[in-house]
């Protein structure tokens, strides 16, 4: 279909306009003047434009939720295939175990059938001595039947040990089928509590990575470097947005047991070339060192498009004032630098500005590197010098205690009171035997408390 407007000219101070269209004009706007003709003509484009808007974001919509559909079911179906498979691997473990134990029990069944006829061939070899004995009996006298009787309790003893020793083969066996199920049902449930716990593992781990940028997001608004935006759901987006004096930063924040690992930092510099209008990027973990980058607290890189990457290891054991001001240093830096390499300038003197910007990188990366040792040492020169300063109190504070109590010694041998004064001598070996320097924690709290009063 063509559009609407035939023509339209200007005239006098007004638009004289003509369209193509089915219904009639003259219903619609009878009555009106020239300002309520064009407030109607200007509502009636932007309610139209309002739903054509409206039907593209639903259609979107609905696009964003089948996708989110297909994501779900597919993370579905993988679970469902994991159990399956352990269920499946379970099963078969509980029929060999099943078809180990029926295969005792038929064991135990012959071998109890087999002690059974030989149970029987004595009772039937028992009775026909019996028989035998029986027509001899009246023949012999008060000896024989004394014979008979002994014999008589030697057979009932062999027939109750072959009683006793068939009850504890059965026990035995009915035992090993106990513990056999046992054992099936402590597998089952390890692997069922191992799928627990790794599903656990995988959210207290988002969690903690959670914590970790809010705890970064108020050290930043506490510097005053304003409030970030959360980026962490956006697709090529690090965790979290935002400007250091006016050069847009990207954020990836880690708070992490061990060592964050390479995988974590190929990712950042991949969301870093998927933003190139950012030219200043920084990979933060506060706990932990990150790999790769470990011989040094902070390390600095340039991608190709001229961007400045800052790694900064184990935040939280170091000055985090001197740190966040290096860090807003380098941010004024990856500015400048990044403007210079994107401004357009003429082909001939475009290889000299690449040179000379190549040229910058390397002094920067110079100047930011000895900087950066500038702060880990002036850290560790703090430290020293707290743990000095404590030592000395330590030191001066005994020597004092010594010095009163020999003064105290002395004037009592003045006065005249010598067995008082060797006492106090014996208690005082005593005492310096007894001494014993201040644990680590006690002297990191004083060695807190002099930086302090210092700063």
């Amino acid at each position: 279909m063509g559009d609407a407007l035939i023509s339209e000219t200007f005239q006098d101070g007004h638009y004289v306009s003509q369209f193509r269209h089915k219904k009639s004009v003259l219903n619609e706007v009878c009555g009106l003047g020239g300002e309520d003709f064009e407030v109607l003509i200007g509502l009636a484009g932007a309610a139209f434009r309002q739903m054509k808007e409206s039907v593209n974001n639903l259609s979107y919509a609905e696009a964003l939720e089948k996708e989110v559909g297909k994501v779900r079911g597919a993370v579905e179906a993988e679970a469902r295939s994991s159990i399956s498979t352990l269920e499946g691997d379970l099963k078969a473990q509980f029929r060999m175990k099943e078809a180990e134990y029926e295969r005792t029990i038929k064991a135990k069944v012959a071998e109890k059938e087999e002690l059974s006829r030989q149970l029987e061939a004595a009772c039937a070899t028992s009775l026909a001595a019996e028989a035998g004995l029986q027509a001899a009996r009246g023949q012999l006298g008060e000896a024989e039947k004394l014979a008979w009787e002994k014999y008589e309790k030697i057979l009932e003893k062999s027939e109750e040990k072959a009683k006793e020793t068939i009850k504890e083969r059965l026990d035995h066996n009915a035992a090993q089928h106990a513990k056999a199920y046992l054992e099936l049902k402590e597998i089952y449930d390890k692997e069922t509590a191992k799928l627990r716990k790794e599903n656990d593992k995988s959210h207290v781990s988002s969690e903690k990575g959670k914590q970790g940028e809010r705890e970064f997001e108020e050290i930043c608004k506490d510097y005053g470097w304003g409030e970030l935006k959360n980026t962490s759901k956006e697709s090529h987006a690090t965790d979290r947005r935002g400007s250091i004096k006016g050069c847009p930063t990207m954020f990836e924040i880690k708070k992490y047991k061990d060592n964050v690992p390479t995988k974590e930092v190929v990712k950042f510099q991949r969301d870093m070339k998927e933003n190139g209008s950012s030219p200043f990027g920084v990979f933060v973990s506060l706990t932990s060192d990150i790999c790769n980058k470990l011989d040094k607290y902070i390390h600095i890189d340039w991608t190709e498009e001229y961007q400045l990457l800052l790694y900064i290891n184990h935040l939280y054991t170091h000055p985090i004032p001197e740190t966040m001001e290096f860090i807003e240093t380098c941010a004024g830096i990856a500015q400048s630098v990044y403007n210079s390499a994107k401004a357009k300038v003429e082909s001939e003197t475009s290889v000299a500005l690449t040179s000379r910007i190549e040229q910058a990188k390397f002094l920067i990366n110079k100047e930011l590197t000895s900087v950066a040792e500038g702060i880990k040492a002036v850290e560790l020169y703090k430290t020293n010098l707290v743990n000095t300063i404590t030592n000395q109190h330590n030191d001066l504070k005994r020597i004092m205690t010594t010095s009163k109590e020999t003064l105290q010694m002395m004037i009592g041998i003045l006065i005249g009171r010598e067995a008082e004064v060797e006492v106090k001598v014996e208690e005082t070996q005593d005492n310096s035997s007894l001494e014993t320097v201040p644990c680590p924690k006690e002297q990191k709290k004083r060695s807190k408390k002099i930086d302090a009063k210092s700063k």
